[in-house]
């Protein structure tokens, strides 16, 4: 994602960022596949909420082309705060209201 992120400022095109896009989305794709073979709920934590809002930014990013740097950098700052919050955090569940307890 750095290598997007560093290559759009400079006008660069999909032809040029393509290797590290495949790197980005392939590994994205293995790390939200591990979180949900351990437990789908997650998608309703503090953790999950913090990658559907991600995925959501880099998908506006995607169907609007000027506002792709904006989206791009929102999406790197929610991931950096969803991968750095407090335990309690991370595992709260919008669905229960309550952390839970038994979540890595």
């Amino acid at each position: 994602m750095a290598m997007i992120l560093g290559g759009l400022p400079f006008g660069a095109d999909y032809r040029t960022l393509r290797g590290a896009i495949l790197i980005t989305v392939l590994s994205g794709a293995a790390l939200l596949a591990i979180d949900l073979a351990k437990d789908a709920a997650f998608l309703v934590q503090g953790s999950g909420v913090a990658l559907l809002l991600k995925l959501g930014l880099l998908g506006l990013g995607l169907l609007q082309p000027a506002a792709r740097l904006p989206m791009y950098l929102a999406a790197t700052f929610v991931a950096a705060i969803g991968s750095h919050m407090p335990r309690t955090w991370r595992h709260f569940s919008f669905a229960t209201g309550q952390v839970r307890r038994d979540s890595d």
